[in-house]
């Protein structure tokens, strides 16, 4: 994400649709740090083998997640651009 838009307050000339995109990075980016600090913490060592998975699957689509909104934000402004 462009460091610009990182946790950036509302940004005049961003259309509502483009902020709300941004906002939802934030948030995701937010849970994805506590989901990791689960899973590298000593709790989830605890945790059955069939819930660690699911735990690691949860954390790569919210990584692969914001990657593609950063991918997105990126956009922002470009010709043929949809973001």
């Amino acid at each position: 994400m462009p460091a610009e838009l990182r946790g950036a307050p509302p940004a005049a000339g961003l259309a509502p649709h483009q902020q709300r995109m941004v906002d939802e990075r934030t948030a995701l980016a937010d849970r994805a740090a506590k989901l990791d600090e689960f899973i590298t913490g000593d709790r989830f060592s605890a945790l059955g083998r069939p819930d660690k998975m699911l735990l690691l699957r949860q954390h790569a689509a919210m990584t692969w997640y914001l990657e593609t909104l950063d991918h997105r934000i990126a956009r922002f402004g470009q010709p043929g651009s949809a973001a």
